[in-house]
């Protein structure tokens, strides 16, 4: 078997041949096979694999897929989508863009949050008052008797 797909190792595309497929794992080879343990992307048309180098001997290496692939659908990609579909370069999704809308729970969950942060400042203050208070009552008599010593 020899299928050509892209491959990405950190943020570099290069081309890659597929020699072997199994349910787990691919054999690769490549012009610049990367290094024992690296994490890789393959790309064959929609098909993406996300594994880690587990040999890597010459041009060949072997790659363990983290999920369980499906052979006969990524064989039976036709070959001339495999390198138009896959990108040249690594342009990470943004799924942050669009604002996402509040369900009940999560409008709940932000009340019950903005409750709880107003609590926790009544407490906070309440203590301060508190410790502010305390502290004048302890010190009002020694500075009474330094005042008067001073002869204010």
């Amino acid at each position: 078997m020899l299928l050509r797909a892209r491959m990405r190792v950190t943020a570099t595309w290069g081309d890659v041949c597929i020699l072997n497929i199994s349910s787990r794992g691919l054999q690769l080879q490549s012009a610049r096979p990367p290094q024992r343990g690296r994490i890789v992307e393959i790309r064959r048309g929609p098909h993406v694999v996300i594994g880690c180098v587990v040999w890597s001997k010459q041009h060949r290496f072997g790659i363990r897929s983290q999920d369980a692939l499906f052979v006969d659908a990524i064989v039976s990609e036709p070959a001339d989508g495999d390198l138009g579909r896959s990108p040249t370069h690594y342009v990470p999704a943004e799924r942050r863009s669009a604002r996402r809308k509040l369900t009940s729970e999560d409008k709940s969950r932000l009340l019950g949050r903005a409750l709880e942060f107003a609590c926790l400042g009544i407490l906070v203050l309440s203590g301060a008052t508190i410790l502010y208070g305390a502290a004048q009552s302890a010190l009002a008599a020694p500075l009474a008797s330094v005042s008067g010593a001073l002869g204010d």
